[in-house]
């Protein structure tokens, strides 16, 4: 989904695009953490951010429910982060099939994903 606008260049600039990355993460952020609980997060309100920021801030629609399915696995994600389940979040995380290299190319961080839950996890 995003690595396809990205290698468009659908999010503008580098620097740009960085900037819109960013918003989005804070935005997804602010819905997971301001749940009650991690029950009462809605994968759907997750969804509806994703859809809404690739159809304003990189002119893309999607007529597939990859929204949806980016949406569900960021809250499942989150859930064995919270609870916490280290071991499993990590596998989680080294066996997603989708893999995408706008961590390292967009916002300039050259660390793998099992090293950036790694810092999660020990704050």
């Amino acid at each position: 989904m995003f690595q396809m606008a990205l290698e468009n260049g659908m999010g503008g600039p580098p620097a740009i695009t960085r900037q819109k990355l960013l918003h989005l993460i804070d935005m997804v952020n602010d819905l997971l953490v301001s749940a009650k609980n991690t029950n009462s997060i809605e994968w759907e309100s997750i969804a509806d951010t994703l859809a809404d920021f690739l159809d304003e801030q990189m002119d893309v629609v999607f007529e597939d429910n990859s929204p949806d399915e980016v949406a569900v696995q960021i809250v499942d994600l989150y859930k064995l982060f919270v609870v916490p389940s280290h071991a499993e979040l990590l596998t989680a995380v080294n066996s997603m099939k989708f893999t995408t290299p706008i961590v390292s190319d967009v916002l300039h961080v050259n660390v793998p994903v099992t090293e950036v839950m790694h810092f999660f996890i020990i704050r």
